[in-house]
This record gives C-alpha cells, structure tokens and sequence, in this order.
C-alpha cells in the first residue's frame, strides 16, 4: 500500500464525518426554530433586507398570499402604511392583503435589479406600486456604478455576467450554509442583544418604517440649515437612466402577468418652492412621468395634482421627503380613496372581492 492510499484512506471518515455535518447544519438551518434563534444573516448590500424578508415571509404564512406590494427606496418605506392602506380599502368591500418593500438608498435602476432577482424570487403580487422622485429619476447611478451594491454578496453576483457569478448566487440563495456564511463575523462587528434581533430600519409586520420626529422638530434642532431645494434648468433635464428602469420594470410585470401602477412620490413644497424656477421643473418631471405612462399605457397617480404646494405642511415630514406618521397615514388614506375610486380598473380579478 502506497502512503497516498494510506492517506486517503485516513481521511475517508474524516471526509463522512465534515459530510455528515455540513447536512445536519442544512438541515438545522431549514427549521424554523433553529432560524428564528440564530443571528440574522446579511448576504445583501443593507442588513434590513433580511429582516423585511422574514416580515414578508410572516406575511405569506398568514395570508397566503400578498395582493399588493410598494417597491422603491426609502421614501416608501416610510410613507406608506400598508395597514393604514388594506384597512381604507377594505370599507368598500375589496380585501387587500399589502406589503412594503421599499428599501434604503435605492435609485430606479437599483429597484429595478432588486425586482427581479429579489422580490419576483420570493412573491407574486397581483399589482406592483412603484414610488418615485425627482431626484431618483434624474439620478445616473446604476447597479454597476453602484458602490453598495458591489459590497454586497448577492448583489454584485446579480450583477455580474459571469456564469460561474450567476450559479454562485443560485448556490447562496438556495444552500442555507452558503446564505449563512460571514453571520459570525457580522454579529461581532455589530454586536447587540439578543443576538437575533432585527437589523437596519425598525418595521412594523408589513415593512412600514416609522419616523419618530417631525420635520417642525427637526428644524428646530437645525438639523436641516443646510437643505436646498432643487434648482436646475429643466431644458436639460435627462432621465433616461431611470425611465429605462422603470420601463424594464414594467416589462417585468407584463411578463409576469402583474398590474404596474407607477406613483409621484410628493415631497415636502420647500424643494419646489424655495428656488427660482421650481414650479417649471416640477412640470418637466411630471411630463417625463405622463408621457412614459402615455406610452407604456399604464396607471401613474399624482396626488399632488400637479400642485407640490399641495404638501407643505411640517408636520407631515420628518425631514424634506420622509414622512411622518401622521403624513403616512394620509398619504397611505389618499392612495387607498384613488384605488377605490378606480376599482373596476385596479381590482378586476375577483379574488379581491369578499
């Protein structure tokens, strides 16, 4: 017998024993229990992915299934209440079951990616509602120039065009193991008790993030001195990064056989209004915005009516695009009144019916 065969031979029970291990530890990641008491895991660019994750996966186990769902950055996550939303909706007899998925720091092409490889992945919505900005749509960054994105696991594999890049992902995705990997590390970086506590943005069980001031309090304290609003000569406005976004989205949900609904997301008046020339600009973005639903031959709500004064007051903000509580709620009430008013449109399938 060689010293090669020896060794191999050695190492046959070695290699039965990692084997055995490596399936017990799969296997123990797959239970519920075992999950809930272990550290949440972060294989995402923003460690609150996972936890809107396990409040959507809470979601489909209650409900089943999910009607609605609001993607877009954190200005949805914020402004919208889908509790506040369902509950409206539901004085007219329609049953809406809605979840939040806005998520921080994300400019349309962002949403875009994190719609397909993401939530298309986890849920299937009868209607998808997309918020957006000013500023988003105007932005240039996209998934590759994304610098949050390329330091996250998951997304900077989506991002790649590598095939070996795109079974890795399909492996951390779907191998617990591989999905838990860098936990450990990440727990001691962020060390907090108990160890499986939520991470990022505090939300409630539909993904709605709370603000805890108001935009008066926040000027008070002078925490906003240095705000501008947005000046721009908007003959040279060029949005063509984002509307190719949201167009990608739209095919997405065609493809998917999915309502598009696209929403003006209204910021506080001081952006509009504080500089020269604003109100021309508000009327340039909402162009942009009619003219690709025009084209596309989808919904898109503007419940400033084309008036940004319409949302001036502080107590509705917490800062200059986030809403307050009290702002959520009557935005989240104004979009429900929009829906019933265009149920025959928006709520066809009669599954939505009691």
């Amino acid at each position: 017998m060689t010293s090669r065969q020896f060794q191999l031979r050695w190492n046959s029970p070695v290699i039965l024993i990692i084997l055995l291990l490596l399936i017990i530890s799969e296997g123990l990641l797959r239970i519920s229990f075992v999950r809930d008491s272990l550290p949440l895991p972060n294989p995402y660019y923003q460690p609150g992915v996972e936890t809107r994750l396990r409040a959507l996966e809470r979601t489909l186990k209650q409900h089943g299934s999910i009607d609605v769902l609001f993607i877009g950055s954190s200005v949805f996550r914020t402004n919208i209440q889908p509790l506040t939303f369902d509950r409206e909706i539901g004085f007219s007899g329609i049953r809406i079951v809605s979840f939040n998925g806005g998520l921080s720091g994300l400019v349309p092409d962002q949403v875009s990616l994190y719609f397909e490889k993401f939530w298309l992945r986890h849920v299937q919505p009868k209607i998808v509602i997309q918020a957006i900005r000013y500023p988003e749509l105007k932005s240039k960054t996209t998934v590759q120039t994304s610098q949050s994105f390329q330091s996250g696991m998951l997304e900077r594999l989506w991002i790649s065009k590598k095939f070996i890049d795109k079974i890795n992902a399909l492996a951390i995705e779907n191998i617990r193991i591989l999905y838990y990997a860098g936990t450990l590390t990440e727990t001691l970086r962020y060390f907090e008790l108990p160890l499986n506590h939520p991470r990022g943005y505090e939300i409630d069980e539909r993904g709605y993030n709370k603000t805890h001031e108001t935009l008066t309090e926040v000027k008070a304290a002078g925490l906003l001195d240095d705000e501008q609003g947005y000046s721009t000569n908007a003959d040279t406005e060029n949005f063509s990064t984002g509307i190719a976004a949201l167009k990608r989205n739209i095919e997405l949900c065609r493809r998917h056989d999915i309502q598009y609904v696209l929403i003006n997301m209204p910021e506080h008046s001081f952006r509009w209004v504080s500089q020269p020339g604003g109100d021309i600009l508000y009327a340039s973005y909402l162009r942009q915005l009619d003219e690709l639903a025009y084209e596309e031959g989808i919904i898109f709500i503007d419940l400033t009516y084309g008036d940004p004064d319409n949302y001036s007051h502080d107590e509705w903000f917490s800062d200059y695009h986030h809403m307050s509580p009290l702002g959520a709620e009557l935005f989240s009430r104004e979009l429900a009144k929009f829906f019933i008013i265009h149920s025959g449109e928006l709520f066809s399938d009669t599954a939505f019916l009691h």
